[in-house]
């Protein structure tokens, strides 16, 4: 097993967490108290309107249905709460440490469902997205000499693949763990050409009614996510998050 370390060249682009619970039309009614508590770290506010729109619905019925979310942000862009009726989601770009990020997520939540009161949970999650970028060759199966890729490199060795994209959802005792994965893009910077590998990893539970404490779950999560990510990966590409070069 390859023990977990911070590394100084991390792919990761994004973290994110959820909370998604039974509608609750009080949430909007409160937000100005719970503004007030955050205002120092996420003093930027806005307005999401999201649009199910779908062929098989009448233009009517998704202009009625749109869905607000309340968005607040850091002065830098790097951190943002989404807030709606039924959802609480907060993504970090700047991520430094989960230790520090797992504080963050406790104040804030403890701050909003004091504010809110009792809220029937559905969902509680961790996500962490992952952009890889490795050295690009013609033969895709070079990329084998990086990360462990859920596909067979070999059959699709000698085609121009610009892009793929796989999703798998794994239950693991009483969580599931989504991950996607695949080439997304293809970079060139002052280090060379790169082709783009995306590892995103999602691990929740649904209808977690019995939870008492997110912290722990949420400290779970991380572990079982860290550990699946350096699984995914060769010695080569560990090198790389401890060097930055690829040699």
């Amino acid at each position: 097993m390859i023990k977990a370390k911070k590394f100084k060249y991390p792919p990761l682009t994004e973290v994110a967490f959820e909370i998604k619970f039974d509608p609750k039309l009080r949430i909007f009614d409160k937000l100005s108290d719970f503004q007030e508590l955050i205002a120092s770290k996420l003093p930027q506010i806005g307005e999401e309107h999201l649009f199910p729109f779908s062929s098989n619905m009448p233009l009517e019925d998704s202009t009625r249905n749109l869905k607000k979310r309340v968005v607040f942000e850091d002065s830098a862009n790097k951190k943002l709460l989404r807030l709606s009726v039924d959802g609480f989601n907060f993504i970090e770009k700047s991520y430094e440490s989960f230790a520090k990020y797992q504080k963050e997520i406790a104040t804030l939540w403890k701050d909003f469902s004091d504010i809110m009161g009792n809220l029937s949970l559905n969902r509680i999650g961790l996500r962490y997205i992952n952009h890889l970028k490795i050295p690009y060759t013609d033969e895709l199966k070079d990329m084998e000499k990086y990360i462990k890729p859920y596909y067979s490199m070999e059959r699709l060795n000698k085609e121009k693949v610009k892009s793929i994209s796989i999703e798998s959802r794994i239950l693991r005792d009483d969580y599931i763990l989504t991950i996607r994965s695949g080439i997304i893009s293809e970079d060139t910077t002052d280090k060379g050409k790169h082709k783009v590998y995306l590892l995103d990893y999602d691990c929740y539970l649904d209808n977690p009614k019995l939870i008492k404490n997110v912290s722990v779950l949420i400290n779970k999560y991380h572990d079982v996510i860290e550990k699946q990510f350096l699984s995914d990966l060769e010695i080569k590409y560990l090198k790389y998050m401890e060097r930055g070069e690829f040699n």
